[in-house]
């Protein structure tokens, strides 16, 4: 239980770091592009900048939408363009994600009307669905091996118990049939020393007898 607290612990902060870090990437994108030129170039080489699918669109005061730049994005129709700067302008939040488009905007306001800028997070998206996957298999494969291991080690540290148990049941049953022996012999020669014709030499014998065999059993104990 411990182990699969811990993992899971690992398993969510390394997932929640990643998240963190994919939302901090394309939050600062939109924080470049919502600003005036110079733009940002898409697969620009030896950038250090993040390169993300965006595009950024302006509205005037009659609710006139204009695309006024972007990179490698590419909407189907106007009409799909104004919808999404209609539900956009419908958020309460200056910066917040679009669920239904998967994108995330960043909007500020202009002397006519609104600058937005959009990004879209359906890699990030993809990217946290992959983690999540992969560290579901992560954690159920280590908490597997946990379990083997732990399987092996207790049957590994319970053999010296069953061992040792096992010499035990063997040793009492040595001594068990080490004292019926002389036990034996001395019941049955007290009992011919109750004998009245017995001659005085065989009661001798039959006493020597007891004391070798309870010297035998004091030995043994």
């Amino acid at each position: 239980l411990l182990s699969a607290v811990l993992l899971s612990i690992a398993a969510g902060a390394f997932y929640s770091a990643t998240a963190v870090g994919l939302r901090r990437d394309s939050e600062s994108l939109l924080m470049r592009v919502i600003g005036e030129p110079p733009l940002i170039t898409p697969f620009e080489r030896n950038s250090t900048e993040v390169q993300l699918p965006y595009f950024v669109v302006t509205t005037d005061s009659s609710g006139k939408v204009t695309m006024t730049e972007g990179g490698y994005f590419t909407l189907t129709s106007r009409q799909q363009l104004q919808d999404i700067v209609t539900a956009c302008l419908g958020q309460s939040s200056a910066l917040d994600q679009l669920e239904d488009s998967n994108l995330r905007y960043y909007r500020t306001s202009t002397e006519n009307g609104w600058r937005i800028a959009f990004v879209d997070i359906t890699l990030e998206q993809s990217t946290l669905q992959t983690l999540s996957r992969n560290l579901l298999l992560l954690c159920s494969g280590g908490l597997l091996l946990i379990f083997l291991l732990a399987l092996l080690a207790s049957r590994l540290s319970v053999r010296p118990i069953a061992k040792a148990m096992a010499l035990q049941q063997q040793f009492l049953s040595d001594a068990s049939h080490e004292l019926k022996t002389p036990l034996t012999v001395i019941l049955s020669n007290s009992e011919l020393l109750l004998c009245q014709h017995a001659s005085l030499d065989r009661k001798q014998r039959w006493l020597q007898n007891i004391q070798y065999e309870a010297q035998q059993m004091q030995s043994l104990v």
